[in-house]
């Protein structure tokens, strides 16, 4: 069953609420110049919130995609001075793919648990990463692939790639299935559903977006880091989960994410300007998951009990 549209308006309106706050505590900052300025900095979490959203909705979970980052992003800039910027970009966005096709065959067909089997990736893309690079950045790209990271291309990427993410979930047969296998995977089954290869689907184009955004990433970057990502895997669940998706399955949408997204960068925004640590900004987002969490607990509680009452 689809998340209720009420879900969605509360992150929009939690984000609306942040927003004004912030202009409030720091005046000034109640700007389009600011607003398109956090756009930019969330467009790679929004691209890998997407997969994520994806993967949570079917009723899994994807720990590997700042790992999987990092290795597309190696490979695309390892490949691009050899090959050129085309071969260059399908390999990365090859591998991230590759990598969401061996965990999803791992969860559909040996009956891994999803937190294992990503956990797993996330370890085996890391090590990669290393392995291929010998521990060094690579720098040594043109200047035409850093068109994918300048100005407002990484928005419109990510608002693109969500737009076409939300008329797969809400227009196709394919959309129905997904929510149908996260409600219910038995029913799913019993009803037709080919749950193994949606499943593989699902961590397939969880992979798709891990990849699009590792080239956005690698291109604002300017070259590709050997341990870029850490962390990311937690905003990206972040931003869906408090963007009304929820961690049962079953709920959720790419729009209510991109609210989560925005959420997630200005509070970022706003304790950067105020010279907060780092370490603190975790503690925040940490902090901020487990209260979706438990809001979407105490929502399905309430639900539960109203269907027994009647």
């Amino acid at each position: 069953m689809k998340a209720p549209n009420w879900r969605n308006c509360g992150a929009w309106i939690a984000f609306a609420a942040i927003w004004v706050g912030l202009g409030i505590a720091q005046p000034g900052a109640l700007t389009l110049g600011n607003l398109v300025s956090i756009l930019r900095q969330v467009s790679s979490d929004y691209m890998l919130a997407i997969g994520a959203t994806v993967v949570i909705i079917s009723g899994g979970i994807d720990l590997s995609p700042g790992a999987v980052l990092g290795l597309a992003g190696m490979v695309a800039s390892l490949a691009i001075p050899r090959f050129g910027i085309e071969a260059g970009i399908v390999a990365g966005m090859g591998t991230a793919v590759v990598c969401g096709l061996v965990s999803g065959g791992l969860i559909a067909w040996t009956g891994l648990w999803p937190f294992v089997a990503t956990l797993g990736m996330m370890s085996i893309a890391r090590g990669l990463t290393y392995a291929i690079s010998g521990g060094r950045a690579a720098s040594d790209l043109p200047q035409a692939f850093f068109v994918l990271g300048r100005g407002n291309v990484p928005i419109l990427i990510a608002l693109a790639l969500g737009l076409v993410a939300h008329l797969i979930l809400t227009r196709s047969a394919v959309g129905r299935r997904l929510y149908a296998l996260g409600g219910n995977e038995q029913a799913a089954f019993l009803s037709g559903v080919p749950v193994r290869r949606l499943k593989v689907g699902v961590y397939a184009t969880a992979g798709l977006c891990t990849g699009i955004a590792a080239l956005v990433f690698t291109s604002r970057l300017q070259s590709a880091q050997v341990e870029p990502g850490i962390g990311f895997e937690l905003r990206a669940i972040a931003a869906a989960v408090i963007g009304g998706t929820s961690l049962a399955g079953g709920q959720g949408s790419v729009i209510g994410t991109l609210a989560g997204a925005l959420i997630i960068g200005t509070i970022q925004n706003a304790l950067n300007q105020l010279q907060v640590p780092a370490f603190w900004q975790y503690t925040v987002v940490g902090t901020a998951i487990i209260a979706a969490a438990l809001l979407d607990r105490a929502v399905r509680r309430s639900r539960a009990g109203r269907a027994d009452a009647r």
